[in-house]
């Protein structure tokens, strides 16, 4: 009897293996499909490469890449900086700026070296006060607002010890989507996720075979991957920090600081604010006719039509999100879904047009927040594009390397002329 039951245990016991070999065969040959037939080859694709999901923060930069973003080399130090501090610890002599931000300050599209939080840091270095050596940290991650910034400041940032924090936030408030949790909802109304659960999730996001699977299970449920991760059927005007949050986030950020000794600088991003053609307030009037022509025409079930109209209205105005997404929505119901991709991915672009015009209220807010409580506030916008030379960007809201350094340079100015770089500490604090 005894044997026998042995006998079994041991057959359970070999059977179970078998069963997690031939499991393991199954999953690896169709993760090894899945990468196949579906490569990373878009642009959301290759940013959530090097993100992941963070309870507190929604996300951060993974930890000690060294990989290739946007054709540059990306290295990131131990907390998912593009910075080589690999530790919170500060030597006696040191003066430590930090660069809060978002892509922009992070550097899109050029190298480590070429962001102006690293140039900064050569000309601090190159131009020394006294014995004091400089650090600056590049604190800019990718899709950052306002409110991820104070959290991260919070609840990492400080243990670096700063002497000086800079400020650049404001493209992403305005924005509407976020690479994780786009649920419609305002960055202040998510609240922290179970850590386990996000350790889980961003074990399964590294496989394709599961984010495949996802994504088609949210597009069976009517969720628009392609727009905004948001089910519905109606534009949404709403956006992830209002201008009085994001007035509220810096103000905060000044009362830690304040409180720490630490002295702050504001800086206005610069944007290429030119459209490539000026649209005039008739053809606007226009495209808003057809518009409003084309949303009855959906109520009514007539797409067809309403496709015609709102194709109409894109052609009055080539800008405007909202006509791109109910065209989206209309090829949507008619289940070609490529075209629906399509013109899912114009309402994004169009959406940066937008914010070309937006960007004016929150950095006004910026700037009266900076004169009401008498901090530097540095206007990138007016030095960057005053001559409207597009040579200085990227991207509409990217510099690149010229760019950068011009940034650079009125950030050492500045630091300089209100004796940011005081030896005396009890003057410098």
């Amino acid at each position: 009897m005894v044997q026998n039951n042995s006998g079994k245990c041991l057959k359970f016991i070999y059977s179970s293996i078998a069963c997690v070999i031939v499991s393991c065969i199954l999953f690896v040959t169709l993760e090894v499909g899945a990468r196949y037939l579906f490569p990373n080859n878009d642009r959301l694709q290759e940013i959530l490469r090097v993100l992941e999901q963070d309870s507190i923060l929604f996300w951060r930069q993974r930890e000690n890449l060294d990989t290739e973003f946007q054709k540059t080399g990306l290295k990131t130090n131990f907390i998912g900086l593009r910075d080589e501090v690999q530790n919170f610890g500060k030597k006696a002599n040191l003066v430590r700026v930090i660069c809060l931000g978002a892509s922009p300050t992070f550097g899109w599209a050029v190298e480590g070296e070429d962001s102006y939080p690293d140039q900064l840091e050569n000309m601090l270095n190159h131009n020394p006060k006294g014995k004091k050596i400089y650090e600056v940290i590049n604190a800019g991650v990718i899709g950052y607002s306002s409110y991820q910034g104070l959290l991260f400041l919070k609840n990492e940032l400080l243990r670096f010890d700063p002497d000086i924090i800079t400020i650049a936030y404001g493209v992403n408030d305005m924005d509407k989507h976020r690479f994780y949790r786009s649920n419609g909802k305002m960055d202040k109304e998510l609240y922290p996720k179970n850590r386990s659960s996000v350790f889980l999730e961003n074990i399964f996001n590294n496989s394709k075979l599961v984010r495949v699977c996802r994504d088609f299970v949210l597009y069976l449920k009517g969720y628009r991957k392609d727009f905004s991760g948001i089910k519905g059927s109606t534009f949404s005007d709403s956006v992830r920090v209002s201008p009085q949050d994001y007035k509220n986030n810096l103000d905060e950020i000044l009362k830690i600081a304040k409180k720490k000794g630490i002295k702050i600088i504001f800086i206005k991003m610069p944007m290429d604010l030119s459209l490539p053609e000026p649209i005039s307030d008739q053809k606007k009037l226009k495209a808003e006719e057809y518009l409003s022509i084309g949303l009855k025409l959906i109520k009514a079930r007539a797409i067809d039509q309403a496709i015609a109209n709102l194709k109409k209205a894109a052609i009055n105005n080539p800008y405007s999100s909202e006509v791109f997404y109910y065209l989206g929505m209309c090829y949507e119901l008619e289940k070609d879904s490529l075209s629906a991709k399509d013109y899912f991915l114009k309402a994004k672009e169009a959406q940066a047009y937008q914010h070309r015009k937006d960007i004016q209220i929150y950095q006004d807010l910026m700037q009266q927040l900076a004169d009401t409580k008498n901090i530097p506030c540095l206007d990138a916008m007016r030095a960057v594009v005053g001559s409207n030379n597009k040579s200085f960007f990227k991207t509409p809201i990217h510099p690149n390397a010229s760019g950068h350094k011009i940034i650079a340079g009125l950030l050492y100015d500045a630091l300089t002329d209100n004796d940011y770089l005081l030896n005396d500490e009890e003057n410098r604090r």
